[in-house]
């Protein structure tokens, strides 16, 4: 069980650093670049169909061959190979805009709500790039999930299961209600690390016990105070 001694200074200095991470990456989200690809899209002479995505449904441009510019809903984004979630992203957003460029990234898309899209064959969005002259955009898209990847690294990298599951959990308070109340917190730490449920739940378990978040069948509602240096 975690101990109960007052976080430390390193503990609550780690956890600040997280949060402004996140705000830094909400605030810097290139939403007119995004903005623009939808309207480019909808507006696009190339071949191109409207799609409604129902929960659950995958977008996997390798499998596919299809760009989703996806303006509605929100997703799971999965590694393919290993099947550890990278994170969630909300609409706009680009499914495939990787692959378009670069093939097999690894990366499918999973829904987590009902969501619309426009769907491109890959020669035909890059088709549309090309004329449109939008690469600035897509180049800032990219950027901008290259930068989300390098922090969701930078939290989940840890010397121990404890600090991993702490720094997991960091994360999901950091998403908006909707998405939090969807997840049930060890399937979040569990989507995004190697660990055991076991150990997963026996951490979660303990904190909880220790006053250090609070739950909800199974879903974190917040965290209370900052978390032990230590387990």
């Amino acid at each position: 069980m975690p101990t109960t001694r007052v976080s430390t200074t390193r503990t609550e200095e780690t956890v600040q650093t997280m949060r402004e991470l996140l705000k830094r990456l909400r605030e810097e989200w290139p939403s007119a670049s995004f903005d623009r690809l939808v309207v480019e899209a909808e507006a696009a002479s190339e071949p191109h169909d409207t799609a409604t995505l129902a929960r659950g449904a995958l977008l996997d441009a390798m499998q596919t061959g299809t760009v989703h510019i996806v303006y509605r809903g929100a997703c799971r984004v999965e590694h393919r190979r290993t099947g550890l979630t990278l994170g969630i992203v909300h609409a706009p957003y680009v499914a495939g805009v990787l692959e378009a460029l670069n093939g097999d990234c690894g990366l499918v898309y999973e829904c987590k709500a009902a969501s619309a899209a426009l769907a491109f064959d890959t020669d035909d969005w890059n088709a549309l790039v090309e004329r449109r002259g939008l690469w600035k955009e897509v180049a800032q898209v990219i950027a901008i999930y290259l930068e989300a990847l390098s922090v969701r690294t930078a939290f989940l990298t840890a010397s121990t299961a404890y600090e991993a599951v702490c720094n997991a959990l960091q994360l999901l308070d950091g998403h908006p209600p909707e998405i939090k109340g969807d997840l049930t917190a060890v399937s979040f730490v569990l989507e995004r690390t190697k660990l055991s449920r076991s150990i997963v739940s026996k951490i979660v378990s303990d904190l909880r016990t220790g006053g250090y978040i609070e739950m909800d069948r199974g879903r974190l509602m917040m965290i209370v105070r900052p978390f032990p240096l230590r387990y």
